[in-house]
């Protein structure tokens, strides 16, 4: 009886570590898309597939970024004017 108990005990820590192990794997893909490393590795833990899906679907800040600074680049050198953009840093222009 104790070996069985113990067993069973031994599988939870297993499938707790490997549930860990996933939610700081995500957590380091949320952080190179540009957000919070912590936040989303505790909501993958606590939540696990479908925070995972949206950890997977979510867009890349500093990639927008890098896209506004050239546009606004391409835009200085065609129009010869610097032109002030009234976007947040976390929404995206009207086009």
């Amino acid at each position: 009886m104790e070996g069985i108990i113990f067993l069973i005990f031994l599988g939870s820590c297993a499938i707790l570590g490997i549930y860990i192990g996933i939610a700081i794997q995500f957590g380091k893909i949320a952080e190179s898309k540009g957000y919070d490393k912590t936040r989303w590795a505790i909501a993958s833990f606590f939540f696990s597939a479908p925070t995972w899906i949206m950890i997977v679907a979510l867009p890349n800040k500093i990639q927008h970024h890098e896209l506004l600074s050239a546009l606004h680049q391409i835009s200085i050198q065609i129009t010869g004017k610097s032109t002030q953009t009234s976007v947040k840093s976390n929404e995206l222009p009207d086009l």
